[in-house]
């Protein structure tokens, strides 16, 4: 079976990992333009390689502080088309997994993570909570078509 790779993030204490096929590229944080009535998590918009790119920031969506004296990155994903950029605190690293090692059905009781948690899975004492980056989009962009 095909190996599943994610990229390891933080958002607050929290560790997380997506899968890398929808990731394009990470960077450091660009001046971002303010969307007046947007959803809270989203901080806006930039152009990045004469795209314009959406801004979500993760630590809002989860209802998580963030540190002040941290800039982030943020991994800019595509979905649907559609170019979305995810505001996390650090970048760690790729992981190789097998199907094995994911507990893909995991108890969440975080309702603002609900729909959006495709798995669990421990690496070195670490637990990496697998999100699915195209549910994060479609929960803030419910007009976004979903064309799977």
């Amino acid at each position: 079976m095909d190996k599943l790779k994610l990229l390891e993030f933080s958002v607050g204490q929290e560790l997380y990992g997506i899968n890398i096929e929808n990731i394009e590229e990470i960077i450091r944080v660009p001046d971002i333009t303010p969307l007046p009535s947007s959803p809270a998590a989203v901080t806006g918009v930039f152009i990045h390689r004469d795209t314009l790119i959406t801004a979500i920031d993760l630590h809002t969506a989860f209802g998580i502080r963030r540190s002040p004296d941290t800039e982030g990155l943020l991994i800019i994903s595509n979905c649907e088309g559609e170019h979305f950029a995810f505001h996390v605190e650090a970048v760690y690293g790729i992981h190789e997994l097998s199907p094995e090692q994911v507990d893909k059905r995991p108890t969440v009781t975080d309702e603002n993570k609900r729909n959006i948690v495709a798995g669990v899975a421990h690496i070195d004492n670490k637990r990496l909570t697998i999100l699915d980056s195209n549910e994060i989009v479609y929960g803030l962009f419910p007009h976004i078509n979903r064309n799977h």
